[in-house]
Formats: C-alpha cells, structure tokens, sequence
C-alpha cells in the first residue's frame, strides 16, 4: 500500500468529530466541521508540518463534510486537492475544485468549502504578514488595503502549475529521511519563491499595481533624496523610508534613480558611505582608529568586496589611506 503523503509528519488519524475540528483547528485556524451525512462517521487523517512562515498539511476526512473557516483568519491558504472534489461558495459563486482547480482563501474570507467523499488534499498555510511584507518588497511601497487573492486557481498551466508543482515537491522532499528542507536556509529559500509566484502569477487586487510600470521621479525628488543620504549616511536608509520622505512611491524612486543617475539607490549610498570612510581615514591616525571601526561607522561591511571597491575608488587600500595620512 501506498504511503499517504507528508506519511512522517502524521498528527493523527481519528473518527472522533470533536478531536478532528479541534486538532485541524490548532493547525489551519478556527472552523466549523459539519458532517454531509449523519449516518458515515468519520475517518479523518492529517499530517503536517510547519518550516517558518508556510505550514504544508495533508487532510482526508474519509467522508463528506463541509468545513466553514473563521471570517476572522490571518493566514493565506492554499487546498490543493490531491484526489476527489470539493465545491467552494454558495449558490452562484460556486465552483468545482479538482486536482486541477486549486483554491486560494485570504484572511477575512468567509467561504464554505464542501468536501465531496474521496476528496484528499494538500493545504498550505502561508502567514499573512509574510506575503504582504514580500507583496510591499515588490511594490516599492506600502500595503495600505488588505489583500485578496482570486479563489480559483488553474492548476494545469502558467503560476499554478508552478505552485502546485512546488506544493507537491515541497511533500515528497519532506517525506525523504535526508530531503533537501533538513535545511533552514532552503525552507526560507522555497517560502519566498512559493510567496512571490503567488503574487506574480496569480491574480489579486494589488496586480494591476505590480505589473504597471511606474513613472520616474523627477529630478528634483531625486536630487532630495540624494541630499538626504548625504546629510546621513549612517543611517539605516531603506528605498521605501527614503521614497515616504520624498512623498513619492518606491517604485517610482527607484526609475528616478536609474533614469537620471544611470545608477541604483543602494549604489548610491554606498558610495556615498565610501567617501565619507576615505575622508576620515585621510584625518586620521593609525593609533586612534582601525579601518574596520571607521568602516563599521558608516555601516559598510568589513570585507573583501568592500576593499576591492574601496581600491578601485582611490587606487589603495584602506589602511594605506590611513597610514599616509600620518
């Protein structure tokens, strides 16, 4: 017999009702689970497992059930049926999800889901904070409504092909003894590739917004946010800190940037940052600071990229800056 998916991360099998909306609960938010047909008990199997901000779940009941998540969620999810039907919504806005038509729920959505007998799936839990600072990440700019994502995906083409082809790798990499998520670091890797196909490929209320090309700033915005990284290099500047100061968009900071510097805003601070690094090594002495004190200053990391840069600026390296300055 085959194994059943996500078979080493097993939280239960159970015929009790209580227990099985308790347990499902704890993991995929608050709902009520109502049985289709008194007379079939239940015979519910989960099993799950959470990396950081993306949970992966594999759920049968065993029977038909209609589960009504809690309006009141604060997590994106993905049902990814595996086997079997499930219908989503009431009277006209309904449809069919089949292991081609995957459903997507945002937080606030109060959306019946009828899962029909045989009906096997993958459901992934992705947290509402991480999917709208990645969505602010690609806007240059800050989530200011919620964000709602289109119910019905297709599966069998373009990004949810991709999402599902993930979802389901992400499954059979998990159930290996020695598989590739063992390792934090390609967990987030595949958490920020899951989030971003998502708001790439899949339609919500913010892509319109992702995909138009934003105008430029002017020259005169560009001009003040270079004087302000000038004023304060040390400081901890982000694109989108420097656009609010500016009153412009992120987006629309960063073309101002490129059109009429040829350059990036973290290009620009950086070199910015070097200058005032070579200044100081220049009126300083070598038995009152250390290259790596006065680059740590200026927040500039002490390594060899930063060196190399340094050298190919003004033709030495940092310690002989500081030593013909004596």
């Amino acid at each position: 017999m085959a194994r059943l998916p996500l078979h080493r991360y097993k939280l239960f099998h159970s015929m009790e009702s209580t227990y099985v909306n308790d347990m499902v609960g704890r993991i995929l938010g608050p709902h009520r689970l109502t049985t289709v047909d008194a007379s079939n008990s239940l015979d519910a199997k989960f099993h799950t497992h959470r990396l950081t901000d993306v949970s992966i779940s594999f759920l049968t009941y065993g029977t038909e059930v209609v589960m009504r998540p809690d309006s009141a969620s604060t997590y994106f999810a993905i049902h990814l049926p595996l086997t079997g039907t499930s219908t989503i919504g009431r009277d006209s806005d309904r449809f069919l999800s089949t292991p081609a038509v995957a459903l997507v729920i945002s937080p606030g959505d109060d959306v019946p889901v009828h899962w029909h007998s045989g009906c096997a799936k993958l459901i992934v839990r992705i947290e509402r904070s991480a999917v709208e600072a990645r969505l602010a990440s690609l806007l240059g700019d800050c989530v200011r409504n919620p964000l709602r994502f289109e119910r019905k995906m297709d599966t069998t083409h373009g990004a949810g092909a991709c999402v599902s082809n993930a979802l389901r790798h992400l499954a059979a990499q998990l159930d290996r003894e020695r598989g590739l998520f063992d390792n934090e670091a390609v967990g987030r890797a595949f958490e920020r590739m899951l989030i971003t196909e998502l708001l790439l490929g899949h339609q919500h209320n913010y892509s319109d917004q992702l995909n138009a090309v934003p105008s430029p700033a002017t020259s005169r915005e560009v001009d003040h946010a270079v004087a302000l990284l000038e004023s304060s290099p040390e400081r901890p500047h982000t694109v989108m800190g420097l656009a609010e100061q500016v009153a412009v968009s992120a987006r629309s900071l960063q073309r101002g940037f490129h059109v009429q510097l040829g350059t990036t805003f973290q290009q620009v601070l950086h070199d910015i940052r070097l200058r005032r690094v070579h200044d100081e090594l220049r009126a300083a002495h070598p038995d009152d600071v250390t290259v790596s004190e006065v680059m740590a200053k200026w927040r500039l990391p002490v390594k060899g990229q930063t060196y190399a840069a340094y050298r190919r600026r003004y033709g030495e390296t940092p310690m002989r800056t500081l030593k013909r300055g004596t």
